[in-house]
């Protein structure tokens, strides 16, 4: 009896590299780029937060601000 082994992979296209890793790591087409981007902006929205208990005049928290406000400068123009 032969037995056929299947294995999940999809083609790089348009920079969505860790799309195509953690679906191939599940072997699985189970994220896309709208449910990544969610759990990204939740990351940012828990460690916002994170930073913010240290006080919002922290050096850490500035630094974190700053580099922010350029990321978000640099998509707008």
């Amino acid at each position: 009896m032969s037995e056929y082994l299947y294995l999940y992979h999809e083609k790089q296209v348009a920079g969505l590299c860790a799309v195509h890793a953690l679906n191939t790591l599940f072997q699985d087409p189970l994220f896309g780029p709208v449910e990544l981007m969610q759990i990204a902006q939740e990351f940012d929205r828990k460690e916002r937060e994170q930073m913010m208990q240290a006080g919002v005049d922290s050096p850490d928290f500035l630094k974190y601000m700053a580099v922010r406000i350029m990321w978000i400068h640099n998509i707008v123009t």
